[in-house]
Order: C-alpha cells, then structure tokens, then sequence
C-alpha cells in the first residue's frame, strides 16, 4: 500500500513540474523583444532630456517609443517663425516619465528635439491608450500608393515624383471632397491627410483616410 502511495504522489509531482515546464516555455515564446531602433531612440531621448533639463538621467524613465512620421524637419516641433526643411521624417516619438512631469521627445536617426510636456500632443496615440487623432505611422504607404497611381496615370517613372507635403484634413462624407462614379457616400466625418506630389513643377493632391487613396481633384489617364 505504502510503495502504491509513494508512486502517485511521485506521478503528481512530475505532472506538476511538466505543468510548469509547459508554462513557463509558453510564456518564454509569448515574450516579445523591444525593437532595438525604439530602444536607441529613447536612449537617446533621455539623454537630449537631462542635458535640456539639467537633470540627472537616471531620473528619466522611457514609457513609449512610437513609431511616426512628419512633414518636415522640424518633427511636429518647429516654433514659429522658424525654418525647417519639407522633406519627410520618420522617427519615433518618445515620451518620458520625470519628477517634473512626463514630456515629448521626437527623435530621427541623430537628431533629438524637446518638444514640450507630454500633454500638449493630443493628436497623438497616448502611452497605453486609444489614440485622440490621426496617426502618422501608415502615411508613407499610401504616399507610396499615390505616387504608383499618379505615375501610372501620367506615364513616367515612380522615380520622377516628388512628395512635397502632407497636411492634416477632414471632410464632411466618406468621399473625401471627390466622390466616384456610383459611390455610396456616408455623411459623416471623415479624418485624413492629403499628400501633395509634383512632377516637373506640376502639382497634384491625393486624399487618403489611411485606408483608401484616391486623387482629389482626379486625373485622367493619358
């Protein structure tokens, strides 16, 4: 009876330490490892951080690192009166935890500017929240698609069209100030950008909900 006693409970203890095997081994691959650009980039924005604050970094602690895009050089943080380059910039938009408050640093390759307390973007995704705006993330791919049909449409390469800006847009239905022949329009607002591309001092502008891309006004093919 003793040795049938013994070997249950020693049947439970190696179900129980496989139980924990599988467990363990399950959580081990649910583990997702940070981006290291992310990783650089809230480095880099702790530091630019202290030295702005005169503050010691290890105060600084990094709680969002998210991916974004801006129009210009400035990265959502040109002053007024100042000059940046129209050139498009993807980077990463990095928010601090603090003593003095939780702040904004955008942050492109080298190059890392305060922008200002955390509270002051509320057009962006905020830290473990549902985002308040238009996020800038998915911008590139639909220049991309705009760039493929207008170069398609007017019969040169992709090479030769320039992205000049992008501007925040809303608009009072689902077409997007141009509707198409025997759409469906829904009256409500609609958020989105539109992208303004050149070709040989021509302008044209596309108007994207960073799900659809269509040109606004349209182009007829050659």
């Amino acid at each position: 009876m003793r040795w049938r006693i013994g070997k249950i409970v020693a049947q439970c203890v190696c179900a129980a330490l496989l139980m924990a095997s599988v467990t363990a081994s399950a959580s081990a691959a649910e583990t997702v490892e940070p981006d290291p650009k992310a990783k650089a980039a809230s480095e880099m924005a702790r530091i630019t951080l202290a030295r702005d604050l005169q503050m010691d970094v290890a105060q600084i602690e990094a709680i969002a690192a998210d991916s974004q895009t801006w129009s210009d050089s400035s990265m959502g943080c040109g002053k007024p009166g100042s000059m940046a380059a129209q050139v498009i910039t993807s980077g990463y938009a990095v928010t601090l935890k603090t003593p003095r408050g939780n702040y904004r640093v955008h942050v492109s390759n080298n190059n890392a500017i305060v922008c200002g307390l955390a509270t002051q973007f509320r057009g962006l995704t905020r830290p473990g929240g549902r985002g308040v705006g238009l996020p800038l993330r998915n911008i590139n791919q639909q220049i991309q698609v705009a760039r493929a049909d207008l170069a398609k449409k007017i019969r040169v390469p992709e090479s030769e069209i320039v992205t000049e800006t992008f501007v925040l847009s809303q608009w009072p239905d689902s077409a997007m100030e141009c509707p198409l022949a025997g759409e469906q329009i829904t009256k409500q607002l609609t958020k989105g950008y539109r992208i303004v591309l050149n070709h040989r001092g021509r302008v044209y502008t596309y108007n994207t909900d960073l799900t659809r891309v269509r040109a606004c006004p349209a182009i007829e093919a050659d």
